[in-house]
């Protein structure tokens, strides 16, 4: 999802109940010396290049890949939101993978390249991808005790009533992914979101 600010991903603070968005730095941090060992250069691969988004672009891919290899692979280094894989017939598949937000793909990239094994090392080659609107919402930092109810009355004013198709809580986690039935809705709100209408 394209804003102003790569590093952007949606919260609602604990403290309030209100829901806002976040660009501070994320948990996951990045090693220096992770480029001692690395086959290809990746100075470029920090929160403030040009390029940074929350989507991972992958290539060098199987034509036997599928979707859920893929979110299985990576999603153990952070979660994994969305995978579409481009010209799955043709000789050279390749795949963008989408992650709540750009810390979470600079250290995928990082942990992939420390610690891929030696039969496969270094098999799938890693870069930014463009971030593409989505119909699919992340929302972290959440209260401990927020339901699915909440997080929909909240966002739903000013949309059709079916325009939210599902939500997926992890309580554990505090996360949650908003589905809509389109893109637009799902961009109005984000829109609502980092203006503070909501």
């Amino acid at each position: 999802m394209k804003t102003t600010n790569p590093g952007t991903i949606l919260t609602i603070p604990r403290s309030s109940g209100s829901i806002d968005y976040y660009s501070g730095p994320s948990s996951a941090t990045i090693n220096p010396s992770f480029n001692s060992f690395l086959p290809t250069d990746l100075s470029h691969i920090k929160p403030d290049d040009k390029n940074a988004s929350r989507t991972l672009h992958v290539r060098n891919l199987d034509r036997r890949i599928t979707a859920d290899l893929l979110k299985e692979k990576f999603g153990k280094y952070h979660d994994v939101i969305d995978v579409e894989i481009k010209n799955p017939e043709s000789p050279s598949p390749y795949a963008f993978i989408q992650f709540p937000d750009v810390m979470s793909v600079i250290d995928t990239i990082h942990q992939y390249y420390k610690n891929e094994n030696d039969r496969n090392k270094y098999r799938y080659k890693l870069n930014w991808g463009k971030t593409k609107t989505s119909s699919k919402l992340w929302l972290g930092k959440l209260p401990e005790n927020i339901t699915k109810e909440y997080i929909r009355t909240k966002i739903r004013s000013g949309l059709i009533l079916d325009d939210i198709t599902d939500i997926i809580l992890d309580s554990q986690k505090c996360e949650a992914i908003v589905m809509f039935k389109h893109k637009d809705p799902a961009m109005k709100i984000l829109e609502q979101i980092k203006s503070k209408q909501m």
